[in-house]
């Protein structure tokens, strides 16, 4: 069968072009019902004759065909822009992820032992070298619980 038989219904939404399978498109495509193509990852490649195509790393790329060459051009100008506005959303997207990481590790991570009467900040360790902790110190004036001596 021809692949340019095919007819899709395509829309840019989200950074993302969408591709429908329109009723009654004929043809044969590669996939189902309705696909999303993140524009962020897929770049436009302008072909001739109103033929356009989004082009990925590792992934075939998804050939297209408009109506007219003037179809074609406005296609590739809006998918050229939703690209650059995806890519740069992604990155912002990275660096704010980025500035959330950096700053959790750069707060301190004090963590209290919360024996009675021990004012350390850290847990103590033994000096074994080990790093198995001590036993809790008795006494301290810590609150007891009722019914234990």
């Amino acid at each position: 069968e021809d692949p340019w038989k095919a007819k899709v219904l395509c829309w840019v939404k989200g950074g993302m072009l969408q591709l429908k399978l329109a009723e009654g498109g004929g043809g044969k495509t590669g996939f189902q019902g309705q696909e999303g193509f993140d524009l962020a990852k897929w770049k436009v490649e302008k072909g001739d004759k109103g033929r356009f195509s989004l082009v990925a790393e590792k992934a075939e790329p998804l050939r297209l065909k408009a109506d007219t060459a003037a179809e074609a051009e406005l296609w590739v100008a809006k998918l050229k822009t939703a690209h650059v506005a995806a890519i740069k959303k992604s990155k912002e997207a990275e660096m704010v992820q980025a500035r959330k990481t950096a700053e959790a590790l750069l707060q301190p991570d004090v963590t209290r032992d919360t024996t009675p009467g021990d004012d350390t900040i850290d847990s103590p360790r033994s000096e074994d070298g080990k790093g198995k902790p001590k036993a809790p110190r008795s006494g301290g004036g810590g609150v007891r619980s009722a019914g234990t001596n």
